[in-house]
């Protein structure tokens, strides 16, 4: 699952990450990522890693983050174009 509000960067991760033979399941915040990961928990077809950028509007990565620990749903990683 790839989270970032940014539509280009998410974009051109997604292609490089496909090209890597991935598949990829995106969304534009970290509202729509948790019900997203909600819908897939139980599934055999399920998210084996969250990307989130850290900085987004609603819901933000951190707390998306916390959000899967709690759930115990699958890997984050954290990622932001800020210093």
């Amino acid at each position: 699952l790839l989270v970032d509000d940014d539509d280009d960067f998410r974009t051109a991760l997604k292609t490089l990450l496909e090209e890597a033979g991935y598949q990829v399941v995106e969304a534009q915040n970290g509202k729509l990522a948790q019900s997203l990961l909600t819908a897939s928990k139980g599934r055999t077809e399920h998210i084996d890693i969250v990307i989130a950028d850290i900085r987004m509007p609603e819901i933000d990565g951190i707390e998306l983050a916390k959000y899967v620990k709690e759930q115990n749903l699958s890997p984050v990683i954290l990622m932001s174009g800020f210093p």
